[in-house]
């Protein structure tokens, strides 16, 4: 592993230098540039003195010019040598600093990773709620010379359930990407790749200044001036762009050789044992805590909130998981990734060559050869953490979520009981159980549900699931086939059913033939679905009407996406080149209007304006039609008012998409609450 590291690190490291030295040379054109000004104003002004020419006019004139030469390669000047002074600072408002005080037995854990890493002590500590470790730092340019002092930053999340061996792991991989010794010039790499790409990338005051110019509205040459800087600097940022991607390119392949390095490092440090038990933990962990953010943001909208961060998790862990398999603790240790249902194996195989990270079977495997073994008797990693440092924690992150609230009414503190009540209502209303999940968690092939229904047996059955976890694969693959082909997703050679394949080579048709083939089982299915839940139910058409909200929304919801993405674009293009002569807005209001012609009549052949007016008031309603039957928005828009009213006539959109969204919501919810149903009059004829 370590030589196999040790090769690929020559060519990033060449690629890096290259790209420092291409970075020096565009901040040496810079100073030129301002030396080259300087001179040729001084040479100008030198030759209107001595030509004794008396004329005001002109010298106003070349003044002027003078003036525009300034503002256009001053700022030019100014944009090539900021990396000298940019600084980029790693913030996350989650995080909340610790001293050794707070927490003591945590910092013996640290000190104990960093004295057999070889690194030095963390400058500061930090705690979160999430599930993640992570070891960062502020950077500039300078930092490529100089060294850099490391903060970590621990997320609470990874605790749960885990035991103190196992968040050592996760510890002992963060700071493994910057031991010493055979890694160190890899992790070298591994910081200066961050800095090139904050340079590259990072939106930084210049830009924001060079966009307020560009939108002036009180001066016509300053927005020209901003118009020429802005397309200078895009020419000059493409290049890096190019330039950098040479480096990145190269260095992934090397950052994923240095995450199997890292990964030995934890095991170093904890074991195997722990650091694949950790793996596993750490997926299902984070997507659990993503899951209880939720129930947080949920009840927070609705004006509430608990006392306890830790003790609602515990709540909502107990009752998710009780039904979801979420269960496991820190007495028990991992040794694959809990999955939830049965997925269907996927026929493609390929490594992307801009992932970051390998996959965690490959990394299970890896750690999996070492020889360090792990402690069998540990404790509970929350013994590391001091009760009242655990809940000052929790209390800052509830207070974020009542800060983000934007609300002046007061927020109502509830028991733990009610919570439990209220999360239990939720789960009811609103989860899919597993055994529903293959037929109601993707979308529903669509088909004439108008017809006659005749009497089916119950098809939730585990043979139905399979063809659907199938099918659904299918189109995951046919979806990534598709990405390969077209670029978006840079592979060499991939593999398909164990055979290898290029992009120009990739078997499309054999595996266009393959969906075709489980999509006629699969509709079938989803019909079936629909006439036992029209047999179970009293009210027939409550299920009609749920999918034809669902399927409505469908047909709908593509047409709003494309006419939204279209708007955002232009208006981007808009403001970023500071767009404000009439006849420009004359264009694009022509280009508006096309685009809005077009997609109406699409439209106009999927809305069903009795079906949403259950959605949406009178007045939307209204509102909505009218906008679909004009197709233009002309009347909704003045020229002088500026790009924002565009924006604005635009808006109309923006409430059309939230209507069907709604409306999928509430057919898709009437189907999950009916089919939920029938599970339980299959428990009741299962115990009678």
């Amino acid at each position: 592993m370590q030589k196999d590291q040790n090769i690929r690190v020559a060519p990033v490291l060449w690629r890096i230098v290259f790209f420092i030295i291409y970075y020096i040379f565009l901040i040496g054109c810079g100073f030129v540039l301002i030396w080259a000004a300087l001179k040729f104003s001084i040479w100008i002004c030198n030759g209107f003195i001595s030509s004794d020419i008396g004329d005001v006019r002109a010298f106003l004139l070349i003044l002027f010019l003078l003036l525009a030469m300034w503002c256009v390669t001053g700022l030019f000047a100014i944009y090539l040598i900021k990396p000298l002074f940019s600084f980029s600072k790693n913030e996350n408002p989650d995080r909340v600093e610790v001293e050794k005080d707070d927490a003591p037995l945590l910092f013996e854990c640290i000190e104990n990773v960093v004295a057999k890493t070889g690194c030095k002590m963390p400058k500061h500590v930090y705690l979160t709620t999430a599930v993640n470790a992570c070891v960062f730092y502020n950077t500039s340019f300078w930092s490529i010379f100089l060294p850099l002092r490391k903060n970590l930053e621990i997320g609470l999340g990874l605790f749960q359930s885990s035991d103190k061996e196992e968040v050592k792991a996760v510890i002992g991989h963060e700071f493994g990407h910057f031991a010493q010794g055979s890694m160190k010039v890899g992790s070298t790499v591994y910081i200066v790749n961050s800095i090139l790409h904050n340079l590259v990338y990072a939106d930084d005051f210049f830009e924001k200044w060079v966009n307020r110019l560009c939108q002036a509205d009180s001066s016509g040459w300053i927005r020209n001036t901003g118009r020429v800087v802005r397309w200078l600097t895009n020419i000059v940022k493409k290049l890096n762009i190019i330039v950098y991607k040479n480096v990145q390119r190269a260095y992934m392949k090397l950052s994923r050789q240095m995450e199997f390095n890292a990964d030995d490092n934890a095991c170093q440090n904890a074991g195997k044992e722990a650091f694949i038990s950790s793996l596993c933990k750490v997926e299902i962990t984070a997507q659990f805590q993503n899951l209880y953010e939720q129930f947080l943001q949920n009840l927070h909208a609705q004006g509430k909130t608990i006392k306890s961060y830790w003790a609602g998790y515990d709540v909502v862990r107990e009752i998710v998981g009780n039904l979801y398999a979420y269960q496991f603790d820190d007495k028990v240790r991992l040794t694959a990734p809990i999955t939830l249902g049965q997925a269907a194996e996927s026929r493609l195989n390929f490594e992307n060559v801009w992932d970051s990270h390998p996959s965690i079977q490959k990394r299970i495997e890896n750690a999996s050869q070492t020889e360090y073994h792990s402690l069998s008797n540990t404790t509970d990693a929350w013994a590391m953490i001091p009760n009242d440092t655990k809940e000052e924690i929790g209390k800052y992150r509830l207070s974020q979520f009542i800060n983000a609230n934007e609300t002046d009414k007061e927020t109502k503190l509830i028991s733990d009981q009610e919570f439990r009540e209220w999360v239990t209502e939720e789960v009811d209303l609103y989860f899919i159980p597993l055994r529903l999940r293959p037929f109601l968690n993707r979308n529903i092939i669509q088909f004439d549900y108008q017809g006659d229904t005749g009497k089916v047996d119950n098809p939730f059955t585990e043979d139905n699931a399979k063809i659907l976890n199938e099918y659904e694969m299918g189109i995951n693959d046919w979806n990534a086939l598709n990405a390969i082909v077209d670029k978006q997703i840079d592979v060499g050679l991939f593999s398909y059913l164990d055979n290898t394949y290029t992009r120009k080579t990739a078997p499309l048709e054999e595996h266009k033939k393959y969906v075709l083939e489980l999509q006629n089982p699969a509709e079938a299915i989803d019909r079936n679905v629909f006439m036992f839940l029209m047999q179970q139910c009293d009210d027939r058409n409550k299920i009609k009407y749920a999918y034809a909200c669902l399927f409505t929304s469908y047909n709908v919801m593509p047409i709003l996406n494309d006419i939204a993405d279209q708007r955002v674009t232009v208006v981007s293009n808009w403001n970023q080149y500071g767009g404000r002569t009439e006849s420009e807005f004359e264009t694009i209001l022509s280009w508006a209007n096309n685009v809005l012609a077009s997609r109406m009549q699409l439209l106009q052949e999927h809305i069903n304006w009795n079906l949403i007016a259950t959605i949406v008031d009178e007045d939307t309603l209204n509102e909505m039609r009218s906008f679909v039957e004009r197709g233009r928005i002309d009347s909704f828009y003045d020229y002088s008012e500026g790009v924002n009213k565009f924006n604005e006539a635009f808006s109309m959109i923006d409430k059309m998409g939230y209507a069907f969204q709604h409306m999928g919501r509430v057919g898709k919810h009437i189907i999950i609450q009916e089919a939920k149903k029938t599970l339980f009059l299959d428990k009741m004829d299962a115990t009678s």
